[in-house]
């Protein structure tokens, strides 16, 4: 029998919209190239947590209005506008103890730390092929709360956007080319991201979620600027289209990938088993496989306290002052 040519099937179980977590609403995305959004201050002391455009329940599978996989070229990929779509809708956590004084909100770089704070690591979070949902601030909330600013480029924030899995039935790879697109728009958020005046461009790490972390996985390095380090949670590194599957083979920034032994996404026999043979372990890279207890089953690990741990560990032993 030979392998089919299907990538795998992921999950974000995106069943609860973000929307209702919001600190700001916006109009709907389709008025969003027409509006200027006035500048609101936000002075906290506990951290600060919002989308910068628009609602955020427009970005998952519930709400979006997908594009037809036909109607999609390759022009789409790259369109300088709709990649900064992605990064105009981005959400952002700010970890405690750091101010935010009144800027534009759909201008990232009117967002000021207090003038005695320093540069911020920061992280560059990837959802899952569901879009933004629950789990998605969840998890920015875990590294906000480490001291990490965290961003997460929106890409269902696009115009044209395919359909690229069915949470509910578990299925996925409805467009192969999805990758390249995800990769595109982490690419734009991490070069955007470099250029604020509150991230640290020597501390940016990269995690990512089920497609996100496919993301993570293959997202070519940058040589003369790389990631401190990448988080893949909830992916195995094997995939029938070849370039799913393994770690980007230029990637020389440490790698830490989390999976379940029995993740209810990856039991075909072209997508069951784990990173470990892509790993560099000279570099600080790990593969952990849950292959027992709770975890052994999940999809979703981040919402473990050990795991949560065991990543935050990861990064801060990364970082460089």
């Amino acid at each position: 029998m030979t392998e089919p040519d299907i990538p795998p099937n992921r999950l974000t179980r995106g069943r609860l919209p973000l929307g209702s977590d919001c600190l700001i609403r916006s109009w709907s995305l389709h008025f969003f190239l027409g509006l200027k959004i006035c500048g609101i201050a936000l002075i906290v002391q506990t951290g600060l947590w919002f989308p910068t455009a628009v609602s955020s329940n427009d970005f998952n599978n519930t709400t979006k209005e997908f594009t037809a996989t036909g109607e999609m070229t390759p022009a789409d990929w790259s369109d300088p506008e709709e990649l900064d779509r992605t990064w105009q809708g981005a959400l952002i956590a700010l970890p405690d103890k750091h101010q935010v004084i009144a800027g534009v909100l759909t201008d990232l770089s009117s967002i000021k730390v207090s003038p005695e704070s320093k540069r911020l690591p920061t992280v560059i979070y990837l959802h899952g092929c569901g879009g933004i949902w629950s789990g998605t601030r969840a998890r920015m909330d875990v590294f906000k709360r480490n001291g990490f600013a965290v961003i997460t480029p929106a890409s269902f924030a696009r115009n044209k956007y395919p359909k690229s899995c069915d949470p509910v039935k578990k299925v996925g790879g409805f467009y192969r080319d999805i990758l390249k697109m995800r990769q595109l728009d982490t690419l734009h958020a991490i070069q955007e991201a470099r250029k604020l005046n509150w991230v640290d461009p020597d501390n940016i790490f990269l995690v990512g979620f089920s497609e996100g972390a496919i993301v993570s996985a293959t997202l070519p390095a940058e040589l003369d600027q790389p990631l401190r380090a990448r988080v893949i949670e909830g992916w195995t590194c094997q995939a029938g289209w070849p370039e799913y599957r393994g770690l980007n083979r230029a990637t020389i920034e440490p790698v830490l990938t989390l999976v379940a032994e029995g993740d209810p996404w990856f039991q075909n026999y072209w997508t069951k088993g784990d990173c470990a043979e892509f790993i560099n372990k000279e570099n600080g890279s790990r593969s952990v496989v849950y292959d027992q207890g709770p975890l052994r089953y999940k999809h979703s690990l981040l919402h473990n306290e050990d795991v949560q741990q065991l990543v935050i560990a990861f990064l801060q032993a990364h970082l460089v002052e």
